[in-house]
């Protein structure tokens, strides 16, 4: 038996682990961005002077937005 063979047999799994690894920090990585991202807008929509100034203007439409946008926003 060559010293290569086992060493091949052990590089699938090795690159395997190393492989997920990576994928599962990436995946931390994505869902941390979204999160923020959800932080946000939720920002943007509740405490942004643009948002007042819809709710003020008394346009039905922007404020039936705004309202959508809200929703949208709770249910991300």
């Amino acid at each position: 038996m060559s010293i290569a063979a086992p060493t091949a047999a052990w590089l699938g799994p090795v690159l395997g682990l190393a492989l997920s690894l990576g994928a599962a920090q990436a995946a931390d990585d994505g869902r941390a961005q979204v999160e923020q991202r959800i932080k946000l807008t939720a920002r943007l929509i509740a405490d942004a002077p643009t948002a007042q100034r819809i709710a003020a203007s008394g346009n039905a439409q922007a404020v039936s937005h705004l309202d959508e946008s809200r929703v949208y926003q709770a249910l991300a």
